[in-house]
């Protein structure tokens, strides 16, 4: 039987909200932190990874980033990768309190954004004892070109330095949607559609039951692409201290390239190993996460 228990903990003096999930038995069981990428939510498919993991014998954190969900903090909707790695760090932390976690055999798992942040994680953090990053973010840079390419990308800046001065003046920042023009008025789906979207953002939402919604806005703070594209962690994933990386990419994946994965992967010195899936970003959670989610969990049964 699965328990699932309401938590929260500060970090940097804002309350983040999240679920543990417990195995039944006393333990102490080996425990696993996760957290959502971008501008998404806990409830949008993580509980079933978690799920998987405690039917495995594993303790479970899935928290909302600080400004997003149920987590307290401001400005909302700001993505701050620096701060929600700080969530995650904290999240171990409160972690190690809970009396039935063996809190020396700790592991993260990340997907698209916060697969980087458990990348880096394991260079920051030494009680990290073990990764999985699912198509990670590796250059904010790049990709940022990728997503705003010739003219939009001088637009991009002018916004940017815009909103800097508005700010700076006392205004609300300045917000922009993630996906442009998405409608989600309608009922949608009785069950959640496990079909095959690829790297389409916006087929993925509408795939799914409206209650996975309730807490996910459908914008981010402008200055939040500022962050993005100042964050490289493919320059620091050779300097992982020692916790072993499994790292699960789709060969068809545009929105956190595939390439650039890869070559980040082969800069990584401690044990790791690839899984490579036919599809693209958002297949990662839906059809394809039956295949990948064992592999994960054995992965964290090996080293943790």
């Amino acid at each position: 039987m699965i328990k699932r228990e309401n938590i929260s903990f500060l970090s940097n003096g804002v309350l983040i909200k999240g679920w543990l999930f417990s195995p039944s038995g006393k333990g102490p069981f080996p425990g696993v932190v996760m957290a959502h990428g971008w501008a998404a939510v806990k409830e949008l498919f993580l509980p079933e990874y978690a799920e998987l993991f405690v039917r495995q014998g594993f303790a479970v954190i899935v928290f909302d980033h600080r400004n997003f969900g149920k987590s307290e903090g401001h400005p909302r909707q700001e993505i701050n990768p620096y701060e929600q790695i700080e969530g995650y760090r904290n999240a171990i932390s409160y972690l190690e309190t809970v009396p039935s976690v063996d809190k020396n055999r700790i592991g993260v798992w990340g997907t698209s954004y916060s697969g980087a942040h458990a990348l880096l994680l394991g260079v920051l953090d030494p009680r990290v004892k073990c990764i999985v990053s699912q198509c990670p973010t590796i250059s904010g840079s790049r990709n940022i070109k990728l997503r705003f390419p010739g003219d939009k990308l001088n637009e991009l800046y002018r916004r940017l330095q815009e909103d800097r001065v508005n700010r700076m003046n006392g205004h609300a920042p300045s917000m922009v949607p993630f996906i442009p023009g998405l409608d989600l008025t309608s009922e949608g789906p009785a069950i959640d559609a496990d079909k095959i979207v690829g790297n389409d953002a916006e087929k993925w939402f509408l795939t799914m039951v409206r209650w996975r919604l309730e807490n996910w806005r459908n914008e981010t703070t402008l200055k939040s692409l500022e962050y993005y594209e100042g964050y490289e962690p493919g320059d620091s994933v050779k300097s992982i201290r020692s916790a072993p990386v499994l790292m699960v990419l789709g060969n068809n994946d545009t929105f956190t390239p595939t390439e650039d994965a890869i070559s980040a992967f082969e800069s990584i010195k401690v044990p790791k190993k690839l899984v490579m899936v036919d599809g693209g970003h958002f297949d990662l959670y839906g059809p394809l996460r039956a295949e990948i989610a064992p592999q994960m969990s054995d992965w964290f049964h090996r080293y943790l």
